[in-house]
C-alpha cells in the first residue's frame, strides 16, 4: 500500500501532467485540422487535376475538329471563288470582244457602250485578266464615240 506521501506525490505528479496534456491536446487539435484541411485539398486537387485534364483533352478534340472543318470550309470556298472569279473574266472578255467585233467595221461606238467597255475593262483588269482585252481596249479607246 502506498503510503501518505506517496499517494501525494502521485497527486502532484497527475496535477502536474494534467495541464502539459491539456497544453499539448490544445496545440495538436489545431495542427491536426489544418494538415486534415490540407490534406483535403491536396486530394481535391489531384481530383480536379484528372477531371480537368480530362476535360481540356475533350475540349482540345473538339476544337482540332472545328479547325479541320473550318480549313476544309476555307479551301472549298477558295476553290468557289477562283471558279467564280475565272467565270467573271471568261465573261468580261467575250462581252468586250463581242463589243469590239461588232463595231470594228465602223470603229466607233455610242457613249454609253464606251463608259460599258471603261467600267467592264476596269473590272476585269481587277480581276487579273490578260493582255489580249487590254490591247483591244487601248484601240477601242482611240475609236470615234458618236453620240445616242
Amino acid at each position: 500500500m502506498m503510503t501518505a506521501d506517496q499517494l501525494k506525490n502521485a497527486a502532484a505528479l497527475v496535477g502536474a501532467l494534467t495541464p502539459l496534456f491539456g497544453f499539448c491536446l490544445a496545440l495538436v487539435k489545431p495542427l491536426r485540422t489544418r494538415l486534415k484541411t490540407r490534406v483535403k485539398s491536396e486530394i481535391r486537387k489531384i481530383t480536379r487535376s484528372a477531371e480537368s485534364e480530362e476535360l481540356l483533352q475533350k475540349t482540345h478534340d473538339l476544337l482540332q475538329r472545328q479547325l479541320d472543318a473550318d480549313a476544309k470550309w476555307k479551301a472549298d470556298i477558295e476553290k468557289q471563288m477562283a471558279l467564280q472569279n475565272e467565270t467573271a473574266i471568261l465573261q468580261l472578255r467575250n462581252t468586250i470582244n463581242h463589243i469590239y467585233e461588232k463595231n470594228l467595221p465602223e470603229k466607233a461606238f455610242s457613249i454609253r457602250e464606251k463608259e460599258n467597255i471603261v467600267d467592264m475593262y476596269a473590272q476585269y483588269k481587277k480581276l487579273g485578266g490578260n493582255h489580249y482585252v487590254e490591247r483591244i481596249y487601248k484601240e477601242m479607246l482611240e475609236w470615234e464615240t458618236i453620240s445616242d
